[in-house]
């Protein structure tokens, strides 16, 4: 109906999408007629099953909204949950239940202000023909879906709406945040290095020989296999590169024909990448990588090279061939060109591994015993009237001024920066951290103070941050509702379609 008020008003080259639309929904209401047959339920909601089938069409969708530029339906708070397929059931029967379903008019207006489908901001029919007829059909859908979609963006636009009235934000609450985003941190620490207990470690033969030995680590000491790799890479030109619209999408399809071909010759058993590249004319584009394994291959100049270590460490000598990679200006492939099996790695060999492993091991002990027994002395010293720095130089340690930051403005300059912040956040002034534990070493801190953020600042950003907790609490407000209808609804889910 939607499609039909707007044809009434098309032009004479509206008859062609008149003729598309009672083709459309013709094949779409036989394909939906497919979900009655058979397929495996996933889950129920309002009392009825829900097959897999259903529930990949409603997914499916999210495509098209971003296709047409839905912005509510694509919205984070709305697409990114995982139960995206069942919001959309729920929000089409709720919208309906409450009154906010649009008319058809409304749908048809909304459907001609689509960007997608406008010329300097009228409805241009040619963009809408072309896109129902070459970019729907080739995701399985129709002009149907295209009402359906827009349908759903009002329908969670007015949803949305009727949610503002509980997303106000008072003044108190904007400074609040403010202050917990730009209020400045003054903290202290005091380190202890793990590289320093470390080198007192002595390691003797005999314990080398008993870590090599024990029953549970004997898969721990091993050489990872070593392989080259050679791949294939065929790219646009320099021009096409440069070039957008038809050009570049006929420069991808050339050479996604190329690789394809590629591909197919690598199917044959005991097929040669080099042979079969060579005969597509693709000779000068064969590489080969230096030797590596899984410690070393990001060395190598190809690891830079998109999806090449993800594809090139998932090859075996039983699974040489990769599939195809695709990167925004080429494709290639890869193969196994030379393959030296995984070992176990002999005593001596890996006498260097389980030296620095023991080491690490009682030295960060050491270390532990060693901090806990300072921040004691520390602890007790600052009751007694000592400050932090004289307190530390008593317990043999140094105090040291972390430098200023905010929890919008974070120092990152330090190695166990990160610890130190997130550790602060939880501490009040004048509060004592126990140590933390860092890769390098052990960490104390004491939150000195916060302080206030600049008066002058925050009149700056007081309207953009009562906007930014309004949105977040309007983002919130929807989760919720959702969340709510899902229930109130009756859904259970008895499939995760991520894992069929």
């Amino acid at each position: 109906m939607v499609l039909e008020n707007m044809r009434k008003h098309q032009q004479p080259l509206m008859i062609i999408i008149t003729v598309l639309v009672i083709i459309s929904f013709a094949y779409f209401f036989n394909r939906a007629d497919m979900s009655k047959m058979g397929r495996e339920d996933i889950g129920v909601i309002y009392g009825r099953k829900v097959t897999i089938t259903e529930m990949q069409r409603v997914q499916r969708m999210v495509q098209l909204g971003y296709e047409l530029g839905m912005n509510n339906l694509v919205s984070q708070d709305f697409a990114s949950d995982a139960s995206y397929g069942w919001n959309v059931l729920v929000l089409h029967r709720e919208a309906q239940r409450m009154g906010l379903d649009p008319s058809d008019d409304e749908v048809s207006e909304a459907i001609q202000r689509v960007p997608r489908f406008q010329t300097n901001g009228k409805f241009d029919a040619v963009k809408f023909e072309e896109f129902t007829t070459r970019v729907l059909g080739s995701k399985g859908f129709g002009l149907r879906q295209v009402e359906e979609i827009v349908r759903l963006d009002l329908q969670l636009g007015r949803i949305r709406s009727m949610l503002e009235a509980t997303a106000t934000v008072g003044a108190d609450e904007v400074r609040a945040a403010f202050e917990d985003a730009y209020a400045k941190n003054d903290v202290k620490v005091a380190r202890l290095k793990l590289a320093d207990f470390t080198a007192a470690v002595q390691v003797s033969d005999e314990d080398v020989k008993k870590e090599f030995e024990d029953p549970k680590k004997k898969d721990s000491y091993k050489q990872d296999a070593k392989r080259k790799v050679k791949y294939v890479k065929v790219e646009l030109t320099e021009e096409e590169k440069k070039a957008t619209g038809p050009a570049r999408k006929d420069g991808l399809q050339r050479i996604a024909n190329k690789a394809e071909q590629l591909a197919d010759g690598m199917q044959e058993s005991g097929a040669d990448l080099t042979k079969v590249a060579t005969g597509l004319g693709l000779a000068e584009q064969i590489k080969e990588t230096a030797e590596f394994d899984r410690a070393s291959i990001n060395s190598l100049p190809e690891a830079s090279l998109q999806g090449f270590t993800q594809a090139a460490l998932a090859l075996t000598n039983e699974n040489k061939v990769s599939e195809v990679i695709q990167t925004p200006d080429a494709f290639y492939l890869v193969a196994v060109s030379a393959w030296t099996p995984e070992r176990a790695l002999t005593l001596e060999e890996a006498k260097p591994q389980i030296v620095k492993k023991i080491q690490q091991e009682r030295a960060r002990v050491a270390l532990n015993a060693k901090m806990e027994e300072a921040r004691g002395k520390v602890v007790e010293a600052m009751k007694a009237g000592k400050t932090f720095d004289e307190a530390c130089t008593a317990a043999g340690l140094k105090a040291e001024s972390f430098p200023l930051y905010s929890r919008s403005e974070p120092n990152f300059e330090s190695s166990d920066a990160s610890t130190v912040i997130q550790t602060a956040t939880q501490l009040v002034d004048g509060q004592l951290s126990k140590p933390q534990e860092t890769p390098d070493g052990s960490t104390l801190i004491l939150l000195v103070r916060r302080l206030p953020a600049d008066d002058k600042r925050f009149e700056t950003m007081r309207d953009a941050m009562a906007n930014n907790l309004k949105a977040r609490r309007k983002s919130l407000a929807l989760r919720e509702w959702l969340r709510s209808a899902r229930t109130a609804a009756g859904m259970n889910q008895t499939v995760d379609l991520r894992e069929s």
